[in-house]
């Protein structure tokens, strides 16, 4: 659930100083940014240097190690709410470099603006941050995201990652099976079966 008066729960930011290693199956979307300075990604046998003002989107559930971090590198981790009841997820996938689009310079400005608005945060509204965030939203869901049709199995799955990491989460609270169904939108008995499976 969207905490509306908290917006900097939706929105997390921190910068990059050494290797780590990304992969995630949360429904998040993760954007390493670099302000000023380099960074290295590699995924697979690929590897992409970002310079001073690029990004990168961290595809959901695919190893990425990021290393060789100089100046202000970021990365923004940013809650995706989807549809609980389709058969499809969204996924996101781009950066500035391997396939320059006009809407990567609109992904920066956003991302800059995220920054600058967090240096700020004291005296920042709540409608600027949300409406920086939505805008930011719609730009990736236009052109950076991709559809993938989900198996029963695969559904199953994801929906029970999503669960464990609200437990992971929010553990210090009361948690019952109506609360954690109606999060996902299910019912009890149905997400009492695919925990059994």
């Amino acid at each position: 659930m969207m905490d509306l008066l908290n917006p900097w729960g939706q929105i997390v930011i921190r910068s990059l100083r050494k290797n780590e290693q990304y992969q995630f199956y949360d429904n998040k979307i993760r954007i390493v940014y670099s302000l000023r300075g380099s960074v290295c990604i590699r995924h697979d046998d690929h590897e992409i240097v970002l310079g001073s003002n690029d990004f990168f989107i961290i595809t959901k559930a695919q190893r990425y190690d990021i290393s060789q971090t100089v100046g202000k590198v970021f990365c923004f981790t940013i809650d995706y709410v989807r549809n609980g009841l389709s058969h499809t997820e969204s996924l996101f996938k781009g950066d500035s470099i391997t396939k320059v689009r006009s809407a990567d310079f609109e992904v920066t400005q956003s991302l800059k603006h995220l920054l600058l608005l967090k240096s700020q945060a004291d005296t920042v509204s709540i409608n600027q941050l949300y409406r920086e965030y939505f805008t930011l939203l719609t730009i990736l869901e236009k052109y950076y995201a991709f559809s993938v049709t989900l198996s029963k199995n695969a559904q199953g799955r994801n929906r029970i990652e999503e669960i464990k990491n609200y437990i992971d989460v929010n553990f210090e609270k009361e948690l019952t099976l109506t609360t954690l169904a109606q999060r996902i939108f299910v019912s009890e008995q149905y997400l009492s079966k695919i925990f059994k499976e």
